[in-house]
């Protein structure tokens, strides 16, 4: 599922890091990492799952606004990805 996610953020023309810095699977960057800041940290839910720990999502919720990042939260299958955008 992992590198469904990161095949699909590349896709769409991020540039994709190692997370776990930032206690996230990934951090998605618009542009070049070496020139700008992680846009977004990503959470990635294991294939066919459809729920979290709440203690988790908050977690992994407050890190990300720490750091001045959104958590965008990747779920689904290896046929079609969808993305929860976390943010405050």
């Amino acid at each position: 599922m992992k590198q469904a996610v990161f095949n699909d953020l590349t896709r769409q023309g991020f540039w994709v890091t190692l997370g776990i810095k930032f206690g996230a699977d990934f951090l998605a960057y618009s542009g070049d990492p070496l020139c700008c800041h992680a846009k977004y940290c990503v959470m990635v839910l294991p294939e066919n799952s459809y729920t979290i720990d709440t203690m988790q999502l908050v977690l992994a919720e407050r890190m990300a606004n720490t750091v001045k990042k959104d958590l965008l939260i990747a779920f689904g299958c290896c046929q079609k990805i969808e993305y929860f955008k976390v943010s405050f």
